[in-house]
C-alpha cells in the first residue's frame, strides 16, 4: 500500500511538473519534476511503510534511499540530454 501510493502519487507530480516546465531551458523541467517527484516519493513511502513501527531507524533509510534517487536524476542528465538531441536531429 505505501509503496503503489507513493509510487503513483509521486508519478502523477512528476508528469505535471516536467508538463509545466518542458518549454524552458533543456535541464530544468527533468530535474525539478524528479527531485520534487523522487522527494514525495521517499516521504509518502517510508512514512507510510513505517509510521506505526517500532523501528526507530526507518529514517535513515528513508534519507539514503532519497540521497540515492537525487543522485540518479543527475547522473541521468547527460544521457537525457543526449537522448534527446538524437532524436531531435533525427
Amino acid at each position: 500500500l505505501a509503496s503503489g501510493t507513493a509510487f503513483l502519487v509521486a508519478q502523477m507530480l512528476d508528469v505535471s511538473v516536467f508538463d509545466r516546465l518542458r518549454g524552458g531551458v533543456w535541464w530544468k523541467a527533468p530535474l525539478v519534476s524528479s527531485v520534487i517527484a523522487g522527494t514525495v516519493d521517499s516521504l509518502l513511502f517510508w512514512t507510510l511503510a513505517f509510521y506505526a513501527s517500532d523501528f526507530v531507524g526507518w529514517w535513515n533509510y528513508g534519507v539514503v534511499d532519497w540521497a540515492v534517487k537525487l543522485a540518479i536524476t543527475i547522473a541521468m542528465l547527460v544521457p537525457f540530454r543526449f537522448a534527446t538531441y538524437s532524436l531531435r536531429s533525427a
